[in-house]
């Protein structure tokens, strides 16, 4: 047998860079790693821009999964995509941290603080979720420095969110934020009998034009039997009844129950499913 010695290094994601942002606003540092194109380093056009939830866990994920789905992109007509992964610089406390920046105001249940407590008995654990003020960050901070340093095409941009990132693309989009128009809404994490988010969700629905926007939620079909995750798909049920009984202007929606897959394993089946339909022309 060769003992061979070998020098170790950190590896690097590949046409991935990446900086800290500090918010004022939340009081946090925020990890942002930025998934370049293939072709971005080879010529001078401008890429729409794609927002992608939880960084610290998907950045390589997200990042791989868009460039292979740009294997089939590159054609007349089609673009690659610029992927913000935003995570946290103390990534080992994104479980925490997650619970405040991603529940809205009222929508972080009780469950998951005890979870969260169960796995953080050390840390201080957020009372409710202020997702508002993360929104605001991205819309008003991040953007922003992303636009000034990257080539953009300056048109609104997608975004990526599973779980607590899931419940949050749907208030982004209850919000009808400025920034966004299109979504993915992966199993999202809405675990309260009767969130006013659905009732919300109804109102916006049935008031708004939505000028093209596209909306894809999914669930894996385990989550229905899973005692913790089994609140979340009564209301995946709800939230996907409210987008087909009120016909919206402008809105192109699509759901999907991944049959055989866990909260977990749909994770990558979904994505892809995800961005096929929010950026492949249907």
């Amino acid at each position: 047998m060769v003992n061979t010695v070998i020098e170790k290094r950190p590896a690097i994601l590949a046409k991935t860079e990446e900086f800290e942002v500090h918010s004022r606003e939340i009081g946090e540092d925020f990890l942002i790693q930025v998934g370049l194109p293939t072709s971005y380093a080879i010529g001078e056009q401008d890429y729409p821009v794609l927002y992608a939830l939880d960084g610290n866990i998907f950045c390589g994920m997200v990042n791989d999964t868009v460039r292979l789905m740009q294997l089939d992109l590159l054609e007349p007509g089609r673009k690659e995509l610029i992927v913000v992964n935003i995570g946290y610089v103390k990534g080992d406390l994104m479980g925490v941290l997650r619970n405040r920046d991603l529940a809205p105001k009222g929508s972080l249940d009780d469950s998951v603080i005890q979870a969260t407590k169960a796995v953080f008995p050390n840390e201080e654990i957020p009372a409710d979720g202020d997702a508002r003020a993360f929104l605001t960050f991205i819309e008003g901070h991040l953007d922003p420095i992303i636009r000034a340093n990257y080539r953009t095409d300056g048109e609104k941009a997608g975004i990526l969110g599973d779980s607590m990132g899931g419940l949050f693309t749907l208030y982004a989009f209850i919000e009808q934020s400025p920034l966004f128009d299109k979504y993915w809404v992966g199993s999202p994490g809405v675990l309260i009998e009767n969130d006013p988010l659905i009732d919300r969700l109804h109102e916006v629905l049935e008031k708004t034009d939505f000028g093209k926007q596209r909306v894809y939620v999914s669930l894996g079909e385990g989550e229905f039997h899973h005692s913790f995750y089994q609140p979340m798909s009564v209301n995946y049920a709800k939230i996907v009844s409210r987008f087909k009984e009120q016909p919206s202007r402008n809105l192109e929606f699509k759901s999907q129950v991944f049959q055989g897959h866990t909260h977990a394993s749909v994770v990558p089946a979904a994505m892809m499913e995800a961005l096929r339909f929010l950026y492949v022309p249907q």
